[in-house]
């Protein structure tokens, strides 16, 4: 029975840590940096820097507290490339508090030194299949809750680092519309983990003749990210994240024009998801189906327009969207991975800037195709998988 027990378990929880299953491109929050791309690590000049660059915090003058609410709608389209018949698409829309933070600057002479801490949800797991006999739902994700502190030396350079301290949980409901009585499973998975991130800043328009450009980078360190299911002691799952290396720049033309790009690189190519039970580990299993990087390039451009009131921003941004799955081929061994999925994310963004608060609002747009080519046997695999995200992001800022 205990070994039953285990695979049952295990079942459920490979269903979590499958890098199908997971967006592992982990990245900072805010409706400002969505509309630029996420090209904001060599921006990062407000409270969401203790996610995207913690030593842009050094750049804060005044306290300031932020929220971030955000709708996602999943669309996933089958497109059969012999028989059209067998297309179909699926959709799912829900919402989420992504992301809450406050920022402490304590000004000490030259210098500036900046406390925060932040809440964001960084992995969601939402989702939903219902019929008329069965229905499964999937809520909440993997959250962090991260302390963190920076300190701006002089005008020109800065350094930060945070504390990502991971929990939350995953409540996955099953339920078999056709028994009688009504049969209902549930499950709850929790998630635990620490790492770090480190983080530089260089703003060149602190010299005695300034250059309106910034450099940024930062470090986030390996850790596993533990899986397990709730009160059940001799099960759980180490989803092995990796070294993340992220470089960004920015220029401001004028003062009205703000150019910023990003490279990020996340080493999942010869990460594993391990399985363990009692301790041991007993099975693992890559998380990339081909041993490439998530090497993702974000670039974003600001222009404000400025009033009575106060700004009015216009934002546009883009990023390629690499995932850890594989464009296959059939083989006289079975599909075979051919190449990395990639694919490509827009966004747009708007908002309201007064001296007293700030709200903005963005909207971004990620797909990648799966592609699966000429099967010898099982036609119905001959296709192409799309998958759409699209995203509205609603950030609210006050200055104290």
């Amino acid at each position: 029975m205990r070994s039953f027990g285990f695979f049952v378990a295990l079942a459920l929880l490979v269903s979590v840590a499958g890098a199908q299953q997971l967006d592992l491109n982990t990245t900072g929050a805010g409706a400002r940096a969505e509309g630029l791309g996420g090209a904001f690590i060599g921006v990062a000049d407000d409270a969401t820097a203790i996610v995207w660059n913690p030593a842009g915090l050094g750049q804060l003058e005044r306290p300031e507290a932020s929220v971030v609410i955000r709708a996602i709608s999943d669309k996933v389209d089958y497109e059969n490339n012999r028989n059209s018949e067998w297309n179909e698409s699926t959709k799912q829309s829900h919402f989420n508090l992504n992301f809450g933070s406050f920022a402490l600057p304590i000004a000490m002479g030259h210098n500036n030194l900046v406390l925060a801490v932040a809440f964001q949800r960084q992995i969601d797991l939402y989702e939903k299949e219902e019929t008329e006999s069965y229905l499964y739902e999937s809520k909440g994700g993997a959250n962090t809750v991260t302390p963190g502190l920076a300190m701006r030396f002089g005008p020109v350079f800065a350094v930060g680092a945070a504390a990502n301290i991971w929990l939350g949980s995953n409540d996955q409901t099953e339920v078999d519309k056709t028994a009688l009585p009504r049969s209902e499973e549930k499950t709850t998975l929790d998630f635990s983990g620490t790492n770090f991130v480190i983080g530089a800043m260089i703003d060149l328009s602190g010299l005695s003749n300034p250059v309106p450009l910034k450099f940024g980078a930062t470090i986030r360190t390996p850790f596993d990210l533990s899986v397990k299911i709730k009160d059940v002691e001799d099960v759980e799952v180490k989803i092995q994240m990796p070294l993340m290396l992220g470089f960004g720049t920015s220029l401001r033309l004028g003062e009205n024009f703000l150019l910023s790009a990003d490279f990020e690189t996340r080493a999942f190519s010869k990460k594993q998801i391990q399985f363990y039970f009692d301790g041991e580990l007993v099975d693992e299993d890559p998380i990339a189906e081909i041993e490439k990087n998530l090497n993702q390039i974000r670039v974003g451009a600001e222009y404000l327009i400025v009033f009575g009131g106060g700004v009015i921003p216009l934002r546009a941004g883009f990023h390629t969207v690499p995932t850890t799955q594989a464009n296959k081929e059939w083989t006289s061994l079975g599909y075979r991975p051919k190449d990395q999925a990639v694919g490509a994310g827009f966004s747009v963004g708007t908002g309201l800037i007064t001296g007293s608060f700030a709200l903005d609002a963005a909207l971004s747009i990620d797909s990648y195709k799966k592609e699966y080519t000429d099967p010898a046997f099982v036609p119905e695999l001959d296709a192409t998988y799309k998958y759409t995200t699209g995203k509205i992001s609603i950030s609210g800022i006050i200055y104290f």
